[in-house]
């Protein structure tokens, strides 16, 4: 009753039986006196009142009571059920906090417990793995270096995201792209392993769309200039798939997607060579370049500007692409005009490469 239900989570706060609340009362039930499935499941209530924002998440009712209990619930003694659980749910407790993920990440020896977890057959058991790591490393960086050097995880990545499972599939790529985040990474340890190939493999194979959002949403970073990954997904052979792919993104309804598709070809576009960028502007084309221009999200717009200013980023480049754009390249610059004024850095480097 209480999951994603502030009402609720509030009544429960504020009832007592006796001299206790109810969150105090749950903070006695997980304590390791008691058995295992009343532990995990006064963790979980506890949990579930916490994000609904009933109990702040310093509160000794979450800091000493739900955390150190889910992760005492994920270490090798544990059966797999529970263990599959409270991965699970530790990764929703710590899922928006960055006190809660670094308390976690240092709590029971947590990151061996889950690496472990991630080995067991059951899809629940590595989904919850998976999810628990991604929350993990959301923020912090030192917690996604701890993460990256866990033993053989980025292994155990990449045979998720090919897992016959969606749910699995779903949870490692959430996991891969909350470790994405780390520019230190992006440059050493996923040049070990070619990421990018079975997460290209999912957004090509009709995924479905939380799928989709949070695995394009990894491809922007895969396709920064520093990622060892970009040069090989811009491969001749690659390229045209990859780029019909991220442009179709753009056209679809979600703002997400739109963003993330128009994300990824502006960090693709940028320091290009010259095919990379024509086959962009062939695919995604003018009309569709004035759609985003128009968006109704103002993100949208902002990086669509960042595209055409990195696919007009030298005199070679502008001089190719006006002598076959140049009457939609111009429409295009008359129509900055009428964009809100806090775009005025990008318009401004867009005129800017005009000119010049």
């Amino acid at each position: 009753m209480c999951f994603e239900n502030a009402n609720v989570s509030q009544v429960a706060l504020n009832t007592r039986h006796g001299d206790k609340s109810i969150p105090e009362l749950l903070s006695r039930l997980v304590s390791r006196d008691k058995p295992l499935p009343v532990a995990m499941g006064a963790a979980r209530c506890l949990t579930f009142i916490h994000r609904a924002g009933a109990l702040p998440p310093d509160d000794h009712r979450v800091v000493f009571g739900a955390l150190p209990c889910l992760a005492r619930l994920c270490t090798k003694e544990m059966p797999e059920d529970i263990r599959a659980s409270a991965a699970e749910t530790l990764a929703y407790l710590a899922e928006v906090d960055t006190a809660l993920q670094r308390l976690a990440a240092i709590s029971n020896h947590l990151m061996s417990s889950l690496a472990d977890i991630v080995t067991c057959e059951s899809a629940a058991a590595k989904q919850g793995a998976f999810k628990c790591f991604a929350s993990l490393g959301a923020n912090d960086e030192d917690i996604r270096k701890m993460i990256i050097e866990t033993h053989g995880l980025m292994v155990h990545v990449v045979d998720g995201m090919n897992n016959s499972e969606p749910a699995v599939r779903l949870a490692a790529v959430r996991c891969l792209h909350s470790l994405s985040r780390s520019v230190q990474q992006l440059r050493t340890t996923f040049q070990d392993h070619s990421v990018w190939k079975p997460l290209m493999q999912l957004l090509t194979d009709s995924p479905g769309t939380e799928l989709l959002t949070v695995g394009s949403s990894t491809l922007c970073n895969l396709l920064l200039e520093f990622s060892p990954a970009k040069e090989p997904m811009l491969d001749q052979d690659l390229l045209a798939g990859a780029v019909e792919m991220l442009c179709n993104l753009t056209k679809r309804p979600e703002a997400a997607l739109r963003l993330n598709g128009i994300w990824a070809l502006m960090n693709m576009a940028f320091q290009a060579e010259q095919k990379v960028k024509q086959r962009i502007l062939c695919c995604l084309g003018t009309e569709q370049m004035f759609r985003l221009l128009g968006d109704s999200d103002t993100r949208v717009i902002m990086k669509t500007l960042g595209l055409l200013r990195n696919l007009l980023s030298t005199r070679q480049h502008i001089d190719a692409i006006m002598s076959e754009y140049s009457s939609q390249v111009m429409q295009v610059y008359i129509f900055k005009n009428i964009l809100l004024q806090q775009q005025t850095e990008y318009t401004g480097c867009f005129g800017y490469y005009l000119n010049n």
